[in-house]
């Protein structure tokens, strides 16, 4: 299964959804996992090739923003994350920053973080979980 196609315009957080605000440290769109850079806490796209930091996913991006712009994230609920899932689907961050893919297409080598599971009507619901771990 490929990673989540995401349509920006229909990435809406659920009713159950609890926050993060910050600032973003790079272009961001709406739908992508993004980690928070413990050097200027600011938060960029998160990436499981991209060594610990990068694939320690604080949560997924609401809107768009701009390096140095105000960037509200979701970080635990019920997200309709604007593109097709399966209910009951593992999910997990991908190489690309910012991508959410099926768990079982992340590659050995590669941190492993979980983002949540499949929810009808092509929702997540969030169980971001970064394990710190690489896959064998």
């Amino acid at each position: 299964m490929p990673a989540i196609a995401i349509t920006p315009a229909s990435v809406v957080a659920g009713a159950d959804a609890d926050f993060f605000q910050g600032y973003a440290g790079a272009t961001i769109t709406a739908g992508m996992a993004v980690y928070e850079d413990a050097q200027d806490h600011k938060l960029r796209g998160a990436d499981c090739d991209g060594g610990a930091r990068a694939a320690n996913v604080k949560g997924i991006a609401l809107h768009g923003s701009s390096d140095g712009q105000p960037l509200r994230i979701q970080i635990a609920g019920t997200l309709a994350i604007g593109g097709t899932t399966v209910a009951g689907a593992p999910y997990a961050l991908g190489a690309t920053a910012g991508v959410i893919t099926n768990a079982a297409d992340v590659l050995t080598g590669s941190f492993y973080t979980a983002i949540g599971v499949g929810a009808p009507n092509n929702r997540l619901k969030l169980a971001i979980a970064p394990s710190g771990q690489v896959v064998p």
